[in-house]
């Protein structure tokens, strides 16, 4: 929920995020595409379809209120998006990830070169701003550290770079 991406604006990481997954799904013709929905944690939100009208739905449908456990698992995120592809038919597997690339749990790397190995290349979207700008907290301010400093959320551009750089894949800023 930070609102670094457009300056005064007042758009969300996420509101951001949707807007880039939607612009995708116009651009489509023919890929089965699925959803996996992940803060601290992650989850298929839409198995592999082609059904875009379904999947613009589900897009819509992501909030902040549905993830259980705040973060940015991106390890979970990959492992959960390279288990949706099991048993799916054809040679391309990509994700495109699409985040601020801040890893809380530090093994980004190590998923990206597990999905390198099951043949899935990583396509990363950074979202957010190197300065990094303060996360709203559910109580109307915002958080901060044990010493009463605002916790400040920051795009990591060097771990997308490396997870995109291991998987064959590519990493490109959000604008």
């Amino acid at each position: 929920l930070v609102e670094d991406v457009e300056s005064g604006a007042g758009l969300t990481r996420l509101t951001r995020a949707k807007r880039e997954i939607i612009d995708l799904l116009q651009r489509l013709d023919g890929d089965r595409i699925g959803l996996v929905a992940f803060a601290g944690t992650a989850f298929v939100q839409l198995p592999l379809t082609l059904d875009y009208g379904a999947a613009q739905l589900f897009v819509d449908d992501v909030g902040a209120d549905m993830m259980p456990v705040k973060g940015t698992a991106i390890a979970e995120a990959l492992r959960t998006s390279v288990r949706a592809f099991e048993g799916a038919q054809g040679d391309s597997r990509a994700v495109i990830l699409i985040t601020d690339g801040e890893d809380t749990e530090g093994e980004a790397l190590a998923a990206a070169q597990e999905a390198a190995k099951a043949g899935v290349r990583v396509f990363a979207i950074g979202i957010g701003r190197a300065e990094g700008a303060p996360i709203p907290s559910e109580d109307g301010g915002f958080r901060r550290d044990e010493r009463g400093e605002l916790v400040l959320s920051r795009l990591d551009e060097g771990t997308l770079q490396q997870v995109a750089a291991a998987t064959g894949g590519a990493y490109v800023k959000a604008v």
